[in-house]
């Protein structure tokens, strides 16, 4: 039995209808939400909702947050304000205020989280899976210490040799990761940023900057274009004032988003969201801007004293699914949805749809292809059904169900976390 298992769910993982070569985008974006919801933060949502809307990320990951509290709220009334398609990290309280990660359900699975505690602003780190092919990645979110005093450049230096020495660099070589947030650097040759991008004696971890424009950039015309801070000229809600003349807001890459592989940034598509490089030293929204609508424009001026920054990377899909037909039934008519929430600790919710009333067999086996539950129903009646999975007994782990129904099975993966 035990050897028909193996076999069986072997041939399920690996026996994917044949397809043509897809390509999916992920866009991840990196924003410091000022100090929310504080200094008038409720009253910046709906300037909040339109920025969301207009740079539609599929990775969010946001600093100043205050709270578990707050990091509902823009959650719940921005990000899904008109349909639920963002997911977030659990959130850790640190002794300032805190990073989070919200990701798109429909395109990725958070699999693990972690709280780096440092002087000031953990680091937070987020490791992803993209539902469909199955390539993980990590983002590390930083928020560094502002500020142009000998002794704010260590704090700074001080956290990134920690990310360097103890988390980047013992990665596994070939390792896809971000790091990601507002870092206050005012010039690539401070040495927080040299740490973060020079080579190592363990040197699995320099980052790279995508679109490569290091140097000098404050109150530098010739980096007007990627500047993110500020995006008003005067104080609002206590933001920083002066027009845009910093780049303190980054994304910084691997290797291996640069070179050929599974997952690789798509050249041209990194930006200061909403710098047209025709503001420097001004507000985003004076006299009209290039790079988005006057809607949008006002929204980044009314909702933060920094502009979000974006980059896409595309992932190869190999296959157009992974339903496995044997008959002569469509197998589309036949539907067995991913679990939710995924991943999850005890319990979840499969749904299925079935055209016809039948039997229905039910199957969970874990990676090394050993059955760890079985339910079959009897003439279970047409339509939707919903199945509520308790994994109590189960060990944190990657799982496979599968359901069978009218000679057609079909195959979806979970991540049960404790």
């Amino acid at each position: 039995m035990k050897r028909f298992v193996y076999f069986f769910i072997a041939w399920m993982i690996g026996a994917v209808l044949p397809g043509f070569s897809q390509t999916m985008t992920i866009r991840v974006a990196t924003y410091n939400l000022l100090k929310f919801p504080y200094n008038n933060g409720i009253k910046r949502i709906p300037a909040f909702r339109t920025v969301i809307q207009a740079m539609d990320p599929d990775v969010l990951v946001v600093e100043e947050l205050y709270s578990e509290t707050a990091g509902k709220i823009f959650q719940d009334s921005v990000l899904n304000y008109i349909d639920t398609l963002y997911a977030r990290s659990p959130f850790t309280d640190g002794p300032d205020t805190d990073n989070l990660c919200y990701y798109k359900k429909n395109k990725l699975i958070l699999v693990h989280t972690q709280s780096i505690p440092t002087y000031l602003r953990n680091i937070g780190k987020y490791t992803l899976t993209c539902t469909q092919p199955s390539d993980t990645f990590h983002i590390f979110a930083m928020h560094l210490k502002a500020g142009s005093e000998a002794e704010d450049k260590e704090r700074r230096q001080w956290d990134a040799n920690l990310l360097r020495s103890n988390y980047l660099d013992k990665l596994p070589a070939n390792s896809y990761f971000l790091v990601a947030g507002d870092f206050n650097l005012y010039t690539g040759t401070e040495p927080a940023f040299i740490t973060l991008t020079g080579e190592q004696a363990d040197n699995d971890g320099p980052c790279f900057d995508p679109i490569d424009k290091i140097g000098n950039w404050h109150s530098n015309a010739a980096y007007a274009k990627i500047h993110t801070q500020s995006t008003r000229t005067t104080v609002i809600d206590s933001g920083a004032s002066g027009g845009l003349d910093d780049r303190f807001d980054f994304i910084l890459c691997s290797a291996s988003f640069l070179t050929s592989g599974g997952l690789a940034y798509i050249p041209d598509s990194y930006a200061a969201f909403g710098n047209d490089g025709l503001h420097y030293n001004s507000n985003i929204h004076s006299g009209g801007n290039r790079a988005v609508n006057d809607e949008v424009a006002l929204a980044l001026y009314q909702a933060s004293d920094h502009l979000p920054v974006v980059m896409d990377f595309s992932v190869e899909m190999k296959s157009t699914g992974a339903v496995i037909e044997s008959g002569s039934h469509d197998p589309q008519t036949f539907q067995l949805r991913q679990n939710y929430p995924n991943p999850f600790n005890s319990q979840t919710i499969i749904t299925v749809f079935l055209p016809q009333q039948g039997d229905v067999a039910f199957s969970v086996f874990d990676t090394q292809g050993r059955q760890t539950a079985h339910k079959f129903y009897t003439q279970m009646a047409a339509g939707s059904r919903t199945f509520l999975f308790d994994a109590a007994e189960l060990p944190s782990g990657i799982y496979y169900y599968t359901l069978t129904f009218d000679s057609v099975r079909l195959i979806r993966k979970m991540i049960v976390l404790k």
